[in-house]
Formats: structure tokens, C-alpha cells, sequence
């Protein structure tokens, strides 16, 4: 049964592409529907080929490089709810909180307003990503008024949206005392020290969220005490993302002591900073005493042979640790690898670090 459909960035013209798209009037199994790159003129025929479905089975929705300003994709959202624009104003959000099946949207280099964000509490989905859009702290601060209400979404992404302090400070302040939201992932948003320490806050209270990134962030050292702080009091936090965010070994120190007594966290990646070979030590020797951890990503951070030679002793102990990245920090012993694997591993990455998101269990969108 068909399900999905991708379109990328296939032009309507092409016979092949038109066939497929005209077959889907008498489609009315769809759940995903992906316009990728795709131009306001390929839009809108889409839109109108769709309209004739039976859109309350539609569940995922993904809308890059498409305008939200564009009255394309306002009657887009129309069709889909199969009702006509109630509201100009906020004609996106309201006209989602019209669809009754809709649970994922992925909003990616969309030009979306600020006060689209405001209506985000009467809307039925369980998950939003907001990725290269601008919306800034005053976008951030509608989104958090929304989020007070809301009862359903459980993964907010917000990447690239630029909400800096003030926006970390509104969105943390929202979901201190929400009881649904369970990945919340905050990237290259320039919220630096002092906004993570209005997450780390929060974190403290709230008992709902078992997965946050920060990553690139510029956090540093500080940042990363503050987050050390969350893991000796968390209950809940059970993945971590740290990734470049400028933390050397002072840093590193304050999570492995942390790490010492947290019975909760799962995975933790410090992939792309600078811990260098004694910040490795640090973290080696936490993993003798934590019996928790599964998943440690440490991948470009200069330990070199050293530092994997601390990780091979303390693997001897541990027996929890089932994957180790540490590609790209200049390891040159091979018998330091090998000897890794001879413990309790089942995935080592001693090569070349992946590119983001490959092989990485942070990677949503």
C-alpha cells in the first residue's frame, strides 16, 4: 500500500513525476508526504493533485525551502485539513490545529514568522522541528507560551533558529513543570553559558525529559560543570549531547566526576571538543565505577594513544560500555584498537569520525 512520498526536487514536468503525483488522487493511504526543495510553481500543483485525497491519514509532514509567507503553502495546509483558511494571521498554525491525524512537521528554511509560534498549544502534534529557520528569542518566547498549554508534543528540535539567551530562559521556564515533553534538542542556537544554565535549572526540576542536546552551543568548560551539576541530581536524563561546544579538560573532569554516581544516563557524546589525553583519563577512569553508561562518543579530541590506552584499562572493568567512538585523535598504536576490542565492545569507531549525524543517535533531521 502506498504511504509515503518523497518528492525531493523533481519538477512536476518531468512525464514520470506527473504519472506518479496524478495517481494519487485515488490515493487515500498516504501518511507522509515530503517536499524537499520544492519551488512555490511545483508546490502548488502538488497541492492541487493532492486536495482530492482523504487527508486526515496523513501523519508526517516535511516543508523545506517552501516560504510559509506564500500563499502556496497556506493553501497547502488548507487542503490538508480539508477546510477552508479560518485565520490570515496566523494561517500555518491554525490551519494545523484544524488536521486531526497530523503529528509530525518538520519546518526546515520555511522564513516563518514569530507569531506563527504562538498557537503552538492548541495543536495536536508529538513532534516539531524547526531547523534553519530564524525565529530568534522573541520566536522562542511565543513558542513558549504555547508550550505551557500543550499536551501532546514530546520532541521539540529547534536547529539554527538563533534563540540565544533570552529564548533558552523563556523555552526552559515553559518546560519546568511540562509533563510530555521527553526530547527537547537545541542546536547551533548561540545560547551559550549562561543559557545553559537556565536549562541545567530546569532540568533539575523537570521529570519528564530523558533526552537533550546542546549541541554547538558554546557552553565550554562552565557550561559543562553546569551540565555535571544535572547529572549528579537527575532522575530521568538518560541521553546527552555535548558535541562541539568548545570543552577541554577541565570540563571533561567535571562529567566524569559526575558520571562516577549517575545511574541514569544511557549515552553521552563529547564528539568534536578538546579533552585531550587527560581529559580522557578522567573520563576512563569514571567508567570503572559507572555502571550505567552504554554509549560514549569522544570522537576529534586529541587523546591520541594515550588516552585510548586509559579506556582500554578501564574497559577491563567495565562491563556495561557496549559502543566507543574515538576516531580522528590521532591514534597511531593499532594495538590499542585491538585490544579494545577484546573487551566488552560491540561498536568501536577508531576511524575517520563520521560526518554529524552519521552513525549517531542525535541525528533527527
Amino acid at each position: 500500500t502506498f504511504k509515503a512520498l518523497h518528492l525531493n526536487a523533481n519538477h512536476p514536468d518531468k512525464p514520470e513525476i506527473r504519472i506518479l503525483v496524478d495517481g494519487l488522487e485515488s490515493n487515500t493511504t498516504i501518511k507522509t508526504f515530503d517536499s524537499d526543495k520544492v519551488s512555490r510553481t511545483r508546490h502548488t500543483y502538488y497541492v492541487k493533485v493532492i486536495e482530492s485525497q482523504t487527508h486526515r491519514t496523513l501523519f508526517t509532514l516535511a516543508m523545506t525551502w517552501v516560504p510559509i509567507a506564500e500563499t502556496t503553502t497556506e493553501y497547502f495546509f488548507s487542503t490538508i485539513a480539508n477546510h477552508p483558511v479560518m485565520f490570515k494571521k496566523h494561517r500555518i498554525i491554525s490551519l494545523i490545529c484544524i488536521t486531526q491525524t497530523l503529528t509530525t512537521l518538520n519546518m526546515r528554511q520555511n522564513q516563518s514568522s514569530d507569531a506563527d509560534l504562538d498557537h503552538f498549544g492548541d495543536i495536536r502534534l508529538t513532534t516539531l522541528c524547526i531547523r534553519k529557520n530564524v525565529i530568534g528569542n522573541h520566536g522562542a518566547q511565543n513558542l513558549a507560551s504555547g508550550l505551557r498549554d500543550n499536551r501532546t508534543l514530546k520532541t521539540l528540535i529547534l536547529s539554527s533558529a538563533r534563540i540565544g539567551v533570552a529564548g533558552a530562559k523563556s523555552l526552559a521556564d515553559a518546560i519546568q513543570d511540562n509533563t510530555t515533553l521527553t526530547t527537547f534538542v537545541v542546536k547551533h542556537d548561540q545560547i551559550g553559558v549562561q543559557g545553559t544554565e537556565y536549562l541545567a535549572n530546569m532540568l533539575k526540576v523537570n521529570k519528564t525529559l530523558v533526552d537533550i542536546d546542546l549541541t554547538d552551543n558554546q557552553i565550554s568548560d562552565d557550561g559543562a560543570q553546569l551540565m555535571a551539576d544535572v547529572l549528579l541530581q537527575t532522575e530521568t536524563l538518560s541521553k546527552l549531547n555535548l558535541c562541539r561546544n568548545d570543552i577541554r579538560v577541565r570540563g571533561a573532569k567535571s562529567i566524569a566526576n559526575a558520571l562516577q554516581n549517575n545511574t541514569t544516563l544511557i549515552v553521552l557524546d563529547l564528539t568534536r571538543n578538546t579533552i585531550l589525553r587527560e581529559g580522557a583519563h578522567y573520563l576512563a577512569n569514571a567508567l570503572e565505577m559507572n555502571k550505567t553508561l552504554k554509549e560514549m562518543y569522544v570522537s576529534c579530541n586529541q587523546i591520541g594513544d594515550g588516552g585510548v590506552e586509559y579506556f582500554r584499562v578501564s574497559l577491563e572493568k567495565n562491563i556495561t560500555l557496549t559502543k566507543l567512538h574515538i576516531g580522528s585523535n590521532d591514534i597511531t598504536n593499532t594495538m590499542h584498537k585491538e585490544k579494545l576490542y577484546s573487551n566488552n565492545l560491540r561498536d568501536l569507531m577508531s576511524g575517520q569520525a563520521p560526518s554529524q549525524g552519521e552513525s549517531n543517535p542525535f541525528y533527527y533531521y
